[in-house]
């Protein structure tokens, strides 16, 4: 919008004095000032961003580190995975729902009970999208070093439990017991089980303060006649002592409970009202997740940059019972990781690459699985998968080239006991590596109902370091 500075202009009136014989005297008028010029409104100042030099180191130094990833000094190369980027020293597992632990914070976004613990926490920033997994970003900054977690995950969100179904009257955990109640209700009403949440002088567990909403800090919970109202885990009820209780935050943070305390749920009328349930308490237990992760550390004026790759899910396929399947099964899904892709020239008659471009991918996986002995295929492929990742795009979406990276055949469990396989990727002076795992079970065939992974790979013109997650298509 067009900004005009309005100049007031002065105005001066003039009072006519009646004369006689028709004349007037008095001073002449004064002409009016001449308006100023609008002037020009002031361009907007463009927001400041990385400039073309910067843009450039950013690229050089990822495309080292997805070349590079265990930072020998060497590539291609055919044992890239074998040490954990990007610290040696980072640990992550994989437990209920889709959740991932680096270390000790906890990373799944599906339960909404669980806090980060420590130092990650979740963004908002997108990711691309890959068909059958949701993405989440997680980020932390330690010891002068921020480390980015790009996660991806084919678990459902948690379910809904009815309240007698979490809380039955056999449940005893964290210092919380249910029973039965004592009293009984108008037939119709749905009576509900009854929690004794036990004194913790050293500090109630987090998660059941946490569920403790109504009581305050300091003021006194009565006995039955004198309950307090409130919600426990997110339903609406009384809480109780025998005699006088009290909540207190103690030295720590946390909260002491001087005596035992008892949460008595609300009755609802069948059929009339909805029953007491608690929320996103199920959690998936048949799941894959994948990602990719990148380490930055300022050194000067330079950043390093270090890159790696995870995979799991739950629940791993037994290796035992892979003695037992005959036949063949294949797997499609999806991939992501980082990729850098160079330009390429003659030089002195040798072919030269200059890093052009450097961020994350999404892919295509697809993989076949031969098992046990089958009229389908020579004994000689027995225990062995293989497969192809293909159809690489930016995150915008764009092709990035037509890049096609063979997933060359790996054996698994021909001792009886192994279920992990690993094997290279790509051929000749251009071979990365892969590995995976087999997770699930395909309640028809019996057979492994999802695979995930992680590769290297190396082009003519790019490098790709990446994860994937597929599951059986027939």
């Amino acid at each position: 919008m067009n900004l005009i500075r309005l100049v007031p202009v002065l105005l001066v009136l003039f009072v006519l004095g009646a004369c006689g014989g028709g004349g007037s005297s008095g001073p002449a008028p004064m002409a009016p000032e001449e308006p100023m010029e609008p002037m020009e409104p002031e361009e907007p100042t463009e927001p400041t961003g990385p400039t073309e030099e910067e843009q450039q180191a950013k690229i050089d130094g990822l495309t080292m580190a997805i070349a590079d990833p265990d930072g020998d000094g060497k590539f291609p190369e055919t044992n890239e995975l074998n040490n954990r980027r990007p610290d040696n020293g980072v640990t992550i597992t994989f437990g209920n729902g889709g959740l991932v632990t680096v270390d000790s914070d906890r990373l799944g976004m599906n339960d909404p009970t669980i806090r980060n613990t420590m130092e990650f926490q979740p963004k908002t920033e997108s990711r691309a999208s890959v068909s059958g997994f949701t993405s989440s970003v997680h980020e932390r900054m330690k010891d002068g070093k921020t480390d980015t977690l790009t996660l991806y995950t084919n678990a459902d969100a948690p379910k809904s439990q009815v309240w007698n179904d979490f809380y039955t009257t056999t449940y005893d955990t964290a210092g919380v017991s249910a029973a039965a109640p004592t009293t009984t209700v108008p037939t119709g009403t749905t009576q509900y089980n009854v929690l004794t949440i036990a004194a913790a002088t050293g500090g109630l567990n987090a998660d059941v303060a946490a569920r403790i909403q109504g009581p305050r800090i300091g003021r006194e919970i009565g006995t039955d006649e004198d309950a307090v109202r409130g919600t426990y885990h997110g339903v609406p009820g009384t809480f109780s002592c025998a005699t006088a209780c009290t909540l207190t935050e103690n030295t720590d943070g946390g909260t002491n409970l001087d005596q035992a305390m008892t949460f008595t749920p609300s009755n609802t009328i069948d059929d009339t009202q909805d029953a007491h349930m608690i929320e996103g308490v199920i959690l998936d237990m048949d799941y894959l997740t994948f990602g990719y992760w990148i380490q930055t550390m300022p050194m000067g004026d330079e950043t390093k940059y270090s890159v790696g790759t995870f995979f799991g899910g739950l629940p791993e396929f037994t290796a035992g019972s892979i003695n037992a399947l005959a036949g063949t099964a294949t797997y499609d899904g999806s991939a992501t990781g980082l990729y850098a892709r160079k330009d390429l020239s003659i030089e002195d008659g040798s072919v030269v690459g200059t890093p052009a471009a450097a961020g994350q991918f999404s892919a295509d996986v697809s993989l076949t699985a031969n098992f046990g002995p089958h009229a389908d295929y020579g004994t000689s492929e027995n225990y062995m998968i293989s497969g192809m990742v293909d159809n690489f795009q930016d995150a915008s979406g764009d092709m990035i080239d037509d890049w096609e990276l063979k997933l060359n055949a790996a054996t698994f469990n021909q001792s009886g006991s192994e279920n992990a396989f690993s094997s290279n990727t790509g051929s000749g002076d251009m071979m990365g590596q892969w590995r995976g795992m087999f997770y699930g079970s395909d309640a028809d065939s019996a057979m492994p109902s999802g695979v995930a992974g992680e590769f290297t790979g190396h082009f003519t013109n790019g490098h790709v370091i990446g994860a994937f997650g597929a599951t059986t298509s027939n």
